[in-house]
């Protein structure tokens, strides 16, 4: 079988998807005896709790596969397998028919891009960020609300993915991953969009789609090459924000950087903004947080089959030792949560933003006979302190969300929220001079 690691917002996605195999009865005998024992011999070699947690898998295999080689259609059939795998009351565990990759809301056009980037607030999805160069009309500017891609209603999409996803985190994060989606395609094509600013008339513009010239991280293991985002600005107060939006290792020389020069340029507080980043390599998360800390410290732990991955920060030489912010999102997930859990449960950071996504947990996606796949947990995640952010997220000490009325006066309230937690917190300037100072790189 042919195994990949992916991504944890795209995990979420996946474990949000609806199983909407046809109803037909193709699958032949033989086939269902072959994938429901690929099916249950994966669970039961590689789930990461031997014990099962007191269930008795032998005993659910023997009731599982009369009735799954019985089904009296296809549709049923992976219904069976579905409600297989549920019994480990676990997320991430998935089985996905032929056809689930024909959901065509999900299915990427192409490579190119419309160049703004929506963010929800509110119940609206509004437009957060944009390329300098998007071809945008001039009158289409963060705060915007749009209403509707390429002639579907937002709207009434959400109700759709609500309605047929396992949980509301599931359902939100393929809805966020469905309208990213529909703004993507061939570069040259147009894409029409619905908004309205400031509750003024609904205006409709169309969107060219362009290839980013954002720099691209390397591939590791079954992890592709991804478009990066980096940017480090200097906030009033001599406060520093950083902002990535992967875990990956070309950035993390920058990252590393940014924090020697903020040990000794007078910066009085970090601001690590995660927001949307949906994690990545998760040693960089003790990796980075190796610069923040005076002694060894655990940022929780990882349990897989056989074997614990302790996730151990050590002090580096040039760590920054002021306050820290940590600034996340409901899209912030894996990585960035693990980052986020550690730091705050260590006293070492505030976290400022929204409940994040609660997808921490690694997990794989193996071939199944027939061009089904099956999605599977590889390992459980535990804070310091025990506790399982799957599922729950990491919960703010200041919650604060994005809203239209303020990202159309140009504020970025979440933001600043993090910076006044730190301004408060950070003993006074060393430097002043450099509060003006900004530096930004993508």
């Amino acid at each position: 079988m042919r195994r990949r690691l992916t991504l944890a917002l795209f995990l979420a996605v996946l474990a949000a998807l609806p199983l909407a195999a046809e109803a037909s009865n193709s699958v032949s005998r033989e086939t269902r005896e072959e994938t429901f024992r690929a099916v249950w011999e994966t669970v039961r070699d590689r789930y990461f709790d031997p014990a099962f947690g007191g269930l008795d898998w032998n005993a659910v295999g023997r009731e599982m596969k009369p009735k799954a080689i019985g089904a009296p259609s296809d549709e049923a059939f992976y219904d069976v397998l579905q409600g297989m795998v549920d019994r480990l009351g676990q997320s991430h565990f998935r089985v996905l028919p032929p056809s689930w990759i024909g959901t065509k809301h999900l299915a990427r056009r192409g490579a190119a891009s419309a160049g703004i980037e929506l963010a929800e607030a509110g119940g609206e999805m509004l437009v957060w960020r944009m390329r300098e160069s998007t071809g945008a009309p001039a009158g289409l500017r963060p705060g915007c609300e749009v209403a509707g891609i390429a002639g579907t209603s937002l709207p009434a999409l959400k109700r759709k993915i609500l309605a047929e996803a396992k949980g509301v985190a599931a359902g939100d994060a393929l809805y966020n991953e469905t309208v990213e989606a529909l703004l993507t395609g061939r570069a040259g094509d147009r894409v029409e969009i619905r908004y309205s600013c400031g509750g003024g008339k609904e205006s409709t513009a169309e969107l060219p789609l362009a290839y980013s010239q954002r720099e691209r991280s390397e591939s590791f293991g079954f992890m592709p090459s991804m478009e990066t985002e980096f940017e480090v600005k200097r906030l009033p107060g001599g406060i520093l924000s950083i902002r990535f939006n992967l875990f990956v290792m070309s950035l993390l020389p920058r990252i590393r950087d940014a924090l020697r020069h903020a040990a000794t340029d007078g910066t009085r507080g970090i601001v690590f903004d995660v927001r949307g980043n949906p994690g990545g390599i998760g040693a960089m998360a003790n990796g980075i947080a190796g610069y923040l800390v005076r002694k060894q410290a655990s940022l929780g732990l990882m349990k897989l089959r056989g074997a614990e991955l302790k996730f151990l920060a050590f002090p580096q030489e040039g760590a920054f030792t002021g306050p820290v912010a940590v600034l996340i999102d409901r899209n912030s997930a894996s990585t960035s949560e693990i980052f986020a859990a550690g730091l705050q449960e260590l006293g070492r950071a505030v976290i400022v933003g929204e409940r994040s996504m609660g997808a921490a947990l690694p997990s794989y996606i193996v071939d199944l006979p027939n061009g089904a796949l099956l999605q599977f947990a590889a390992a459980d995640f535990v804070t310091p302190k025990g506790i399982r952010i799957e599922g729950k997220g990491v919960t703010p000490d200041i919650a604060v969300s994005l809203s239209a009325r303020t990202l159309l006066a140009g504020e970025d309230v979440p933001l600043e929220a993090a910076r006044a937690a730190l301004d408060r917190q950070a003993p006074p300037a060393a430097n002043p001079g450099h509060a003006g100072f900004t530096v930004t790189g993508e």
